[in-house]
């Protein structure tokens, strides 16, 4: 299938590839947004993360561009868009995050028509269900109509979807008519009736009856405008607390795993403490395998805040009367904001000191035999204590392994996740515990 459902892994791939930029363009004045259909929640895309750096002074992009190829992209041109430059992998070299995430790469600068488009048609489709709604069958119809194949949606694509997106700049203009003919007024001639001069009394109950209708009119409106602001704070309220409710429940398998790769590490540093690194070390190589190359959904709780956005970015808040709730809310975001602050921080040891140790001394060979040819994860293969009997478990060269360096990148790695699970994961549960119990009080749901 072209286009696949929506997958909250997207979100994840992009704070790993984040993460290796960021490391990339240090001292360089930047940022990245994600964009793109992987970029929408709850929308079905083509599984390719499409991401924008963003540059203010023309003179960085040079440094960008040098930064990029450092760590195995070319330049590609800007493929007919000005001031969006496309970097492509360059297949010299293998990187673990960057070769292993299908994605799109550009480079652009903060005025570039190019990004505005990108950020605009992602916040609107964020913002507006009815836009997203539309936009998704629309490409359901076009990967159809393609036969499923990638050239040729993206020919219809060009021609059918670019016209949906423009629709998001511009409401649509209204035409009055006129009708210009005229027919010829008939008049009639009434005989004139004197019916006297109306009282003060009449005066004041015509004033009245006026006064209550218009006052009526206005009860009516309030009320329906009421009920209509109490239905979508429900709604919101329901899809809030799914959103968590499910989150909660990702957030203890993510734990139940992660305390197999707290127990692994622990081993390691026993193992490192005591061990002759030339000797076959065959449990150590599978926990080092399963502890320092592991990264997945599976390991990294990333919370699903679609619902979240949805409510800071639209304005949708104001619907939740109660300041309770709102300050609860708050609360909740800043606690997320930590999660991926911590995570980021976790992915970042595990892509640079992590990988330039098991790259120097894991033999690749036997990794592949442990994984089956590709066919199960380094985890599942870990698990399941899968068999390795061709290929003898040795650390590669041992002679350079420092014992004390080895015993510190497996506690450093055990202690971030420590203060992640002993710190940062509490204060979440608290916060949105505290969420879910003001919106079953507020909302009266199960």
């Amino acid at each position: 299938m072209l286009i696949h459902p929506y997958s909250a892994d997207w979100n994840t791939h992009f704070e790993l590839i984040k993460a290796v930029l960021n490391n990339a363009l240090l001292d360089i004045d930047f940022s990245i947004e994600h964009v793109g259909s992987t970029a929408v929640p709850g929308l079905a895309a083509k599984p390719i993360i499409d991401i924008d750096i963003v540059y203010k002074d023309a003179a960085d992009f040079h440094s960008i561009k040098t930064a990029l190829e450092a760590i195995g992209y070319f330049h590609n041109g800007n493929q007919g868009i000005e001031d969006r430059e496309v970097f492509k992998r360059a297949g010299t070299s293998h990187h673990e995050v960057l070769d292993t995430i299908k994605h799109h790469l550009y480079v652009c600068s903060a005025d570039s028509p190019a990004l505005k488009r990108h950020l605009i048609t992602r916040d609107y489709l964020r913002n507006n269900e009815w836009a997203k709604a539309e936009y998704q069958q629309m490409k359901f119809k076009l990967a159809e109509q393609a036969g499923q194949d990638q050239k040729i949606y993206a020919d219809l694509k060009e021609q059918e979807v670019n016209k949906l997106i423009d629709s998001f700049y511009h409401e649509p203009s209204t035409q009055t008519e006129i009708n210009d003919s005229t027919q010829p007024m008939e008049v009639h001639h009434h005989a004139h009736h004197d019916h006297g001069k109306k009282t003060w009394k009449s005066y004041f109950w015509e004033f009245f009856m006026l006064f209550l209708a218009v006052f009526c009119g206005f009860l009516a409106e309030y009320q329906l405008e009421h009920k209509i602001e109490n239905d979508r704070a429900v709604e919101l309220a329901k899809s809030l607390y799914t959103e968590l409710y499910e989150d909660s429940i990702r957030l203890n398998k993510v734990m139940d795993l992660r305390l197999e790769k707290e127990a692994a590490l622990k081993y390691l540093m026993s193992y490192f403490a005591k061990a002759d690194f030339k000797q076959e070390a065959d449990s150590a190589i599978r926990a080092m395998a399963f502890a320092y190359i592991t990264v997945s959904n599976r390991t990294i709780f990333e919370p699903s805040d679609g619902v979240l956005m949805q409510l800071q970015s639209s304005g949708s808040r104001r619907y939740f009367k109660k300041q309770s709730i709102q300050d609860a809310i708050s609360k909740l975001s800043s606690s997320i904001n930590f999660i991926r602050l911590r995570n980021e921080r976790e992915l970042l040891f595990m892509s640079n000191s992590l990988r330039t140790f098991y790259l120097k001394h894991l033999d690749y060979m036997w990794l592949e035999a442990f994984m089956n040819s590709g066919k199960i994860s380094v985890a599942d293969a870990y698990l399941k204590n899968n068999p390795v009997t061709n290929i003898k478990p040795f650390f590669k060269k041992p002679e350079q392994m420092d014992r004390d360096e080895c015993i510190n990148l497996a506690g450093n790695l055990l202690l971030m996740m420590r203060g992640i699970k002993l710190t940062t994961w509490p204060e979440y549960r608290a916060s949105a515990s505290l969420v879910m119990s003001q919106l079953r009080s507020e909302y009266d749901f199960d």
